[in-house]
């Protein structure tokens, strides 16, 4: 695959998981936070319809009248993180997360763009403590996989501290517009340690 295919099918996977995810976004605004043509959008509308997922692009913004098939789903979150990290392995772990988090696309595929392009995110999340939600400003680490699980490993914006967050129980993630400097360093055991 070329390095031109890969960021269109990259973005275009991107794109489905923002509007799945809820976001109000039109063409242009879509258009302008991937760097492209509207053109380039409207292609990715067509792409969605051809994966038979009904994708149209109105003033008011990008609207999708259906629910995309599970598998189509499942096929195209691991082709995210085949491309995007590098590996086949995920695949089996998607199919079985997907049958205990209805909203596991949009989460694995935000979260794994947060984590490669370092960008901070906003989630709400749901505490196992007491249930309450709360919303964070996180900039997230590591993605993993943890026996049909999905972990993020990120640090609340003002603290130091790792704190590891599950996509289970985060209810909304957000893309903003921020990026930060990954200030950690893995050793050779998997440790995390702080650059100083």
């Amino acid at each position: 695959m070329s390095k031109q295919n890969l960021l269109e099918t990259n973005r275009n996977i991107e794109l489905l998981a923002r509007l799945l995810n809820g976001e109000q976004i039109t063409k242009q605004q879509a258009a302008d936070f991937y760097d492209v043509e509207e053109i380039t959008i409207s292609r990715a509308l067509q792409y969605y319809r051809s994966l038979g997922i009904e994708a149209f692009g109105r003033k008011s913004g990008i609207i999708i009248q259906n629910r995309p098939k599970k598998e189509d789903l499942i096929a195209l979150s691991s082709n995210y993180l085949s491309l995007k990290l590098n590996s086949d392995y995920f695949s089996n772990s998607i199919k079985t997360y997907s049958k205990i988090d209805p909203r596991f696309f949009s989460k694995i595929i935000l979260a794994a763009k947060a984590v490669t392009e370092e960008i901070i995110i906003i989630i709400k999340y749901q505490k196992l403590a007491d249930n309450t939600t709360s919303a964070y400003n996180l900039k997230p680490y590591k993605l993993l996989e943890n026996n049909n699980n999905w972990i993020l490993h990120a640090i609340k914006e003002g603290e130091t501290t790792l704190k590891t967050f599950y996509l289970s129980r985060i209810k909304n993630i957000t893309l903003t517009q921020k990026k930060f400097k990954n200030e950690f360093i893995e050793t050779k055991s998997g440790d995390t340690k702080e650059i100083v």
